[in-house]
């Protein structure tokens, strides 16, 4: 739970027709802002045209550069190939260098198998802009506390490596940030997770990206809270200040109030929660 992820639009693994479609939207945007651009510094009578192509210059581009920054025309989201497992480590690193996964994902990259769920439990993804070099990168898998976590018991530890996701970091290049790119990485990890059996990804964010992962449909709290079955509760509580995010995948999950408890609790990824439960201070009670 130490790496955080910084940063949906699914545009690999959809009907053809929905990719073009969405190619085509975006090439639609880059033009917007290329005539907003021209009408903005040109010597336009209409003042409230220049004023609409002002808006549309400051909703596209990113506060933190001096100028607007041009929005992918397309870019696809993929698994990570052998050609890519420099950049990917180059990417994913500069959120955490000292990551004890990344020599592992590499070598998972460089493997003739590649990276993927059903292979190694890795998820390397990349966006690759239309220049053909990756604007992106996200890496996720198993939760890392099922591995080091002494409070999970080890019975449940198999059931839930196939149950529960875990999103670890996100990095999009700085020319790219704002433009969905981040997104489209999350909402493609989500739906091979889905596809690979899990009910539920996590992650860990810090306080200020709340309103961006709970646009993406995340609730997060400082404490872990998760039914696994009968009178079992897994409990992790984050130390550092960060919140661990969860969000369901399947139905079948959902949350619940139960007393005693200050957080939610998780239930249904292994079994669901009897309505009676509450909480006595060491164990579920029903």
């Amino acid at each position: 739970m130490s790496e955080t992820p910084q940063t949906q639009l699914k545009t690999s693994g959809e009907p053809d027709v929905l990719r073009k479609l969405v190619a085509e939207l975006c090439a639609v945007l880059t033009d917007v802002q290329e005539i907003a651009h021209k009408t903005y510094v040109g010597d336009m009578p209409q003042e409230s045209v220049r004023a609409l192509a002002g808006r549309i210059l400051r909703v596209i581009a990113d506060d933190s550069t001096a100028g607007a920054r041009l929005v992918p025309a397309h870019f696809t989201i993929r698994n990570a190939q052998r050609a890519d497992a420099d950049t990917f480590v180059g990417l994913i690193g500069q959120i955490n260098p000292e990551s004890p996964n990344l020599p592992h994902v590499r070598r998972a990259i460089d493997n003739q198998e590649g990276v993927s769920l059903r292979a190694n439990n890795t998820l390397a993804l990349v966006a690759v802009g239309r220049h053909g070099k990756p604007i992106g990168a996200l890496l996720g898998g198993i939760p890392q506390w099922l591995i080091e976590d002494r409070s999970c018991p080890p019975a449940y530890r198999l059931p839930l490596m196939t149950r529960v996701a875990y999103i670890s970091s996100v990095f999009v290049t700085p020319a790219c940030r704002g433009t969905g790119v981040g997104r489209a990485l999350i909402g493609h990890a989500e739906t091979l997770f889905h596809a690979g059996g899990r009910t539920i990804v996590t992650l860990v964010h810090s306080p200020e990206l709340i309103p961006y992962y709970r646009a993406l449909g995340y609730t997060a709290f400082t404490t872990f809270a998760a039914h696994l079955s009968k009178d079992a509760l897994l409990r992790l509580d984050s130390s550092d200040g960060s919140l661990v995010a969860t969000k369901a995948l399947d139905e079948s999950v959902g949350r619940a109030v139960i007393f005693g408890l200050p957080v939610p609790v998780i239930t249904g990824i292994l079994e669901s929660l009897p309505p009676s439960a509450w909480y006595d201070g060491e164990r579920l009670r029903f």
